[in-house]
């Protein structure tokens, strides 16, 4: 399925609900183009990041020395690239963040908030096998400021999606059905 115009999808959600896995299966299937924030704060930053704790303070440094607009800056890159391809942005963690891609990118900017309960959340992190997440437990993630924001995000989305109970799949599915609407 390729949707009609070029757009720019925002996935954002706690850690471990899907985004990563849900982006992908957009890309696959709407024929986009694929944005890792995770990637562009490596790419950034002068120093090695191998903790999901230097991750987070180097995005919240990017966040302070660019006002928010980091992703925005590169979501416009990739748009200049292919004028015809959507880009699916995989994941903000604040609301300035979306504020920024809304403003400087010249293509619509559709938000996709996942969401699920925090027993899910629980239970997909234990199964996660991410080296950056070694020796961490999930409320040590979201001790940090970037995860207090999802009730705001979820407030300011075009979308929201409850995945519990849910396939990586079904959850794509509902997302498409949506953006074909």
């Amino acid at each position: 399925m390729k949707i009609c115009e070029a757009r720019v999808i925002v996935l954002t959600g706690p850690t471990s609900v899907g985004k990563t896995t849900t982006a992908f299966n957009l890309v696959d299937t709407l024929g986009a183009s694929y944005l890792s924030t995770s990637e562009l704060i490596k790419k950034s930053s002068t120093r090695t990041i191998n903790s999901r704790r230097k991750l987070q303070d180097a995005g919240d440094k990017l966040d302070r020395e660019t006002n928010h607009s980091w992703i925005a800056e590169e979501v416009r890159k990739q748009h200049q690239k292919n004028l015809d391809l959507s880009i699916i942005v995989d994941a903000p963690r604040v609301p300035a963040q979306i504020a920024a891609i809304e403003k400087l990118v010249q293509i619509p900017v559709c938000h996709i908030h996942l969401n699920a309960r925090a027993s899910t959340i629980r239970s997909r992190y234990s199964k996660r096998n991410r080296q950056i997440d070694l020796d961490l437990q999930i409320s040590e993630i979201q001790a940090h400021i970037t995860e207090s924001w999802h009730d705001e995000l979820s407030k300011i989305a075009n979308l929201c999606v409850w995945v519990d109970g849910l396939s990586a799949n079904e959850v794509s599915e509902k997302i498409e059905k949506y953006l074909q609407d």
